[in-house]
């Protein structure tokens, strides 16, 4: 599981840096001048990669969470069976 989080934290940096920035720039420019004649589908795309950053990031934190979680219940289910704790 930890390594589907990496991979989805992976995919979440990347869509940032090669979606949401280059649109974020080009939207620093329209400040400066006019809007983009394509703008409201610019925008889209922004917030098409910004959901789709989104889920990334959740699917990494929980797959973390979850790997963590089971780790702690093996360690805990060995522990028991080795005797080591008095549950």
């Amino acid at each position: 599981m930890s390594a589907g989080g990496a991979v989805l934290a992976l995919t979440a940096l990347l869509v940032t840096r090669f979606g949401n920035v280059p649109i974020n720039l080009e939207i620093k420019r329209w400040v400066a001048g006019t809007l983009a004649p394509d703008y409201p589908a610019r925008l889209h795309a922004w917030d098409v990669f910004n959901d789709i950053r989104t889920a990334a990031a959740l699917g990494a934190f929980f797959s973390v969470v979850a790997a963590a979680g089971l780790r702690t219940a093996r360690d805990t289910d060995t522990a028991q069976l080795d005797g080591r704790t008095g549950g």
